[in-house]
């Protein structure tokens, strides 16, 4: 008998949220809970089911298998695929064959299944400050703390069966690219572009941080009137900042919308580029940011293969049209 994944709460984000530690059932507290509460436990599972396929996210809801022999024999859950134990505390028992797994275990699941920029998003995602949700009116919802690190994705990577090769290239070659601290998924979109490697479509432009605070001296306080600045998207070794200004998330008067602070950072040592709604709509606006940055660097922005023009073009229609 496959164990099943449950969640006590009343919108499907509650799964994330017990992911990441908020919150986890124990047997007792299953017990206690009147009749009606457990029929709806079951309802609010079938509303995670629905949440997770929306987003391509549906394979956690696989990963926690137990058999009733194995629960007497050790009562440990097995992953379907990997055929191994898993390490303490990557589930969450919850009694009578209830688990629910970490959001570093969703990543190993989902590389099975999802591409390198699917994986890219979706580390992002679970190391920024949204969440996806098909019930907000801007397809997402602020946290206030990420469920997961870039350092407790890696450590999981780093003991990830080695007989899933494939799965493990992948989840590797979109840990290189992925960028956490994104604040909303166009953030993480455009991150994944500049980042992801050529082969998959992206310009392959290292380094870059997203909402990196960057702490200002002497002069440039007065010139900017901060005493710090929080650019969304930071590449140090070009000494270049950007910004995405889009009015639907961000309020007029805000540094984001302030065209003068933007243009001021030049005078401060610092290279600028701004992208909009329609900007990121052109895919020449991009290969354009990722040529200057890297020459900044004092790399060369290789010519592509016609492959990779086909891959980059397929990807920009993907992420932004």
């Amino acid at each position: 008998m496959a164990g099943r994944l449950i969640v006590s709460g009343v919108s499907a984000l509650e799964y994330w949220r017990v992911c990441g530690g908020a919150h986890v059932l124990t047997e007792a507290e299953i017990h206690e809970l009147p009749e009606a509460s457990r029929r709806f436990c079951d309802k609010t599972q079938a509303r995670c089911c629905a949440f997770l396929q929306a987003y391509m996210l549906h394979a956690p809801l696989e990963l926690a298998v137990s058999s009733m022999g194995e629960r007497r024999s050790s009562g440990a859950a097995r992953f379907r695929h990997f055929k191994t134990l898993p390490e303490p505390g990557d589930l969450f028992d919850a009694g009578d064959d209830f688990f629910v797994c970490k959001p570093e275990l969703a990543i190993l699941q989902c590389a099975f299944r999802s591409t390198i920029v699917e994986l890219n998003l979706l580390m992002s995602e679970f190391c920024g400050t949204y969440l996806l949700s098909p019930g907000d009116s801007r397809g997402f919802v602020s946290t206030s703390t990420p469920l997961a690190s870039m350092d407790s994705i890696s450590e999981l990577l780093s003991r990830s069966p080695q007989q899933v090769r494939c799965a493990r290239r992948k989840q590797q070659t979109a840990f290189a690219s992925a960028a956490p601290a994104s604040n909303f998924p166009m953030e993480s979109k455009i991150a994944a572009f500049f980042s992801l490697p050529r082969e998959v479509g992206g310009l392959a432009v290292p380094g870059i941080q997203l909402n990196k605070r960057i702490e200002l001296k002497g002069p440039s306080r007065q010139i900017l009137n901060h005493d710090e600045i929080r650019p969304d998207f930071y590449f140090p070794g070009a000494v270049t900042v950007g910004e995405y200004k889009s009015r639907q998330f961000h309020p007029e008067g805000s540094w984001t919308t302030d065209d003068r602070r933007i243009d001021a950072l030049e005078a401060v040592g610092f290279h600028s580029f701004s992208l909009n709604n329609e900007r990121v709509k052109r895919l020449a606006e991009f290969v354009g940011i990722g040529q200057v940055l890297m020459e900044r660097m004092g790399s060369v922005f290789l010519r592509p293969t016609k492959h990779e023009l086909e891959m980059r073009s397929a990807l920009h229609a993907e992420l932004f049209l």
